[in-house]
């Protein structure tokens, strides 16, 4: 419950995220600024950076879109 109400902070705020690793149902996990994973759903390049808004969370993870 703390870990969800902190990672809610993060809703509507757009972050720079290096993606890292490709994803268990198909997208790819990223990590921003401050090494949070963002899950991202568009085709990305493992190693490339992209900017991104974050419009929803889950205990473990963000999960941004691409702007």
């Amino acid at each position: 419950d703390i870990t969800l109400r902190k990672n809610s902070r993060w809703i509507g705020k757009r972050c720079k995220v290096l993606v890292d690793e490709v994803g268990k149902k198909g997208g790819f996990v990223s990590r921003n600024e401050s090494y949070k994973p963002v899950i991202l759903k568009e085709k990305l390049k493992l190693g490339s950076y992209s900017r991104c808004k974050i419009v929803n969370v889950t205990e473990k993870y963000l999960i941004g879109k691409i702007f």
